[in-house]
Order: structure tokens, then C-alpha cells, then sequence
């Protein structure tokens, strides 16, 4: 732990699983006014926000913030007019408030005072939002403990382990620094192509026994509020038959994946998700960082849901999507200062 002047390196305990309202999600720790909190770690997202209980008890009954498991921050004067976010598909109407979080003080954040759709047709849900705020506009809990010199450096870290439970994930998240003995050596470092966002260049993709797609040289952005591998239309349908092949071949015996138009997902059979391959994008201007997602982090099952949902959606465009399971059995480093991102396969847990 360095000394003050210097800054911090923080370590907090990250959980990727299902919520009965708000679904899959990585859920992390939040300390404000020395009051436990939880919110959804999403490096799509510029801003701190926090669900305002005197707003969120209007729309779902007093006493509602004291079953809801990302607890409601209370307070009676934030500041306005209020700013609007788009997170995780959902409009947030946010008033700016200042307060103690992480043990400093006047940290500003989002206080959510209004959301369309409102809940309960929609969750809601405090945010701990990662990604680069550069003009300003957000509220950015990084760059703030950075200014005030709580965190060491701009660095954070994430990584996922599998658990005895096969839907539930646990990690870190590391504010201002790294942690080496986490990885297996080498640690490769992945130029990002943008300064606002954790865009990287895709130049191919393989699957595990089955075939390479070469010369996709594409982008990829890492979402990690976003839970499906979302691939521009043209490969969708080649790259789902591909993984069927494979698992096939993998098993020994045909394994089917077919859309299901009510869910508007691919589905497999829950027996079968073990045998589905391994995919292996290659990163960087030169392919040469491997980040691999096993079935682990693309497969999934919702509690009361038969069969699994392969969790991977055509999207219009060009660039590609890596989600929150891309973190599991996956060490990253965000080095936004540095305009980098550090891949390596993380060690196995105890």
C-alpha cells in the first residue's frame, strides 16, 4: 500500500452471476458516507450513479429500498437540472450530489431521480461506470479519487474465476493498480483505438476444433454491463453453425444450437453446454494477443429457464462486442493513460 501522497491501489471482491431483477451483471462494492453499497461494474459507462431512495419509493412503495439489494442512498436537496445516461439500454434522468466515497470526501455522483422506462417496468440500479470521461460530462469516480490523489494511477483491473456454482463468478476489480501474481506469464499489452472507450483491432477468431475466421480486422470494444458477444450480422449465422460443428465433434455425437424466437437468443440444451468450443479472438494490429472466452463465458442459464441460452446476438455494424464474460479465466488490465489494455490468461484459483 503506498503512502498517501502517492495514492492507493484498492482490491475489491466482484461477483458475476444472475439477480433475480436485474439479471447477469458484474456486482461490486460501493462505500459512500461510509454506507455499503453495490453496484454494476461497466466499463461502458463514464459515471458513478446512485438510485435515490425519496425517487424510487414513489414509483415502488414506501419501505421499497430496504429489500433492494443495491441499497438506495437518501438524501433531501440534490443538485440540478438533472443530466441524462443511457445505461444498459435504460434513460437515467441524474442529479449531481457530492459526498464521502471510498474515504474521500466530495466525490460527485449521479444521483438517479428519474429512469424511462421507470421501474418496476424496468430495474433499476446503482452504476459503477469505468469508461474514459473526457469531456467532462460524467461523473467519474476514477478520475476524481485520481485528482485527489487516493488511487495511485489511472490502471484498473479485472478478472473472473469460475466458482463450484456454474453461473456464478468471482474476481477483483483493482482500482489504481495491478496485480501480477494473478496471471500466467505473458502479459500482452493491446493498443486501444480510441481515448474515450476500450476499443481494440480483431484480426481473427478460432474456434476450438473447428475452423479459424481470418481477416476480419474489425474493431472490438470490451462492455463489461453488457452480457452477450454481440458480432456484426454477416458472421452471426456462420459463426453459430461453426460452434455447433464443433461441439459436435467435440462430443462425439451431433449437438444442436437453434434461435428461439420467443427469447430472441440461440439455446442449447443445459446437458450439452460442456461440449460447446472455446472461442480465441486475436487482438492488436499484428493478431498476436490471444483473449480466449470458453463456454463458461458464453453460455448461460437464467434461473427457471430451459434449455441454456448461448449468449451471443448479431448486431448492425462493424464492431464487435466482448462482455462481462469475456473476464472470466481472463486478467485485463485497463491502462486508459497509457492507451493500452494488458491481456493475459489468469491463473488458476485455489
Amino acid at each position: 500500500m503506498a503512502n498517501k501522497s502517492e495514492g492507493t491501489v484498492m482490491s475489491l471482491g466482484i461477483t458475476y452471476r444472475e439477480s433475480p431483477r436485474t439479471g447477469y451483471a458484474i456486482y461490486g462494492p460501493l462505500s459512500v458516507n461510509k454506507q455499503p453499497m453495490v453496484a454494476i461494474v461497466d466499463t461502458g459507462s463514464t459515471s458513478t450513479l446512485l438510485v435515490w431512495k425519496e425517487w424510487y419509493e414513489l414509483f415502488t412503495g414506501l419501505g421499497a429500498c430496504r429489500t433492494f439489494m443495491f441499497v438506495c442512498f437518501s438524501c433531501s436537496d440534490p443538485r440540478g437540472p438533472p443530466r441524462v445516461f443511457k445505461v444498459r439500454n435504460t434513460q437515467l434522468f441524474a442529479f449531481e450530489y457530492s459526498a464521502n466515497v471510498f474515504g474521500a470526501d466530495d466525490i460527485s455522483f449521479g444521483l438517479i431521480g428519474g429512469q424511462d422506462p421507470p421501474p418496476p417496468m424496468f430495474p433499476s440500479a446503482n452504476y459503477l461506470g469505468l469508461k474514459p470521461d473526457i469531456d467532462g460530462t460524467g461523473f467519474s469516480l476514477m478520475d476524481q479519487l485520481r485528482s485527489k490523489r487516493v488511487l495511485k494511477t489511472a490502471t484498473f483491473t479485472l478478472f473472473l474465476r469460475p466458482t463450484k456454482e456454474s453461473d456464478i463468478f468471482r474476481g477483483k476489480l483493482i482500482l489504481g493498480g495491478v496485480d501480477p501474481t494473478q496471471y500466467v506469464i505473458p502479459l500482452r499489452y493491446v493498443p486501444l483505438l480510441s481515448i474515450d472507450d476500450y476499443v481494440v483491432e480483431l484480426r481473427s477468431l478460432s474456434i476450438q476444433a473447428g475452423r479459424t475466421t481470418l481477416g476480419i480486422n474489425q474493431r472490438a470494444t470490451i462492455r463489461t454491463g453488457d452480457n452477450y458477444i454481440r458480432i456484426p450480422s454477416i458472421y452471426s449465422t456462420g459463426l453459430v453453425q461453426a460452434l455447433a460443428g464443433a461441439a459436435s465433434n467435440i462430443r462425439g455425437q451431433k449437438v444442436d444450437i437453434v434461435f428461439d424466437g420467443k427469447r430472441n437468443s440461440y439455446i442449447v440444451d443445459c446437458p450439452l453446454r460442456k461440449y460447446l468450443p472455446s472461442l480465441t479472438f486475436y487482438l492488436g494490429p499484428d493478431g498476436d494477443v490471444p483473449l480466449e472466452i470458453s463456454s463458461q463465458g458464453y453460455v448461460r442459464k437464467f434461473v427457471g429457464a430451459q434449455p441454456c441460452t448461448v449468449m451471443i446476438m448479431p448486431l448492425e455494424g462493424y464492431t464487435w462486442q466482448l462482455p462481462a464474460g469475456a473476464l472470466v479465466g481472463n486478467y485485463i488490465e485497463f491502462q486508459p493513460v497509457d492507451n493500452r489494455l494488458g491481456v493475459a490468461k489468469l491463473k488458476p484459483g485455489p
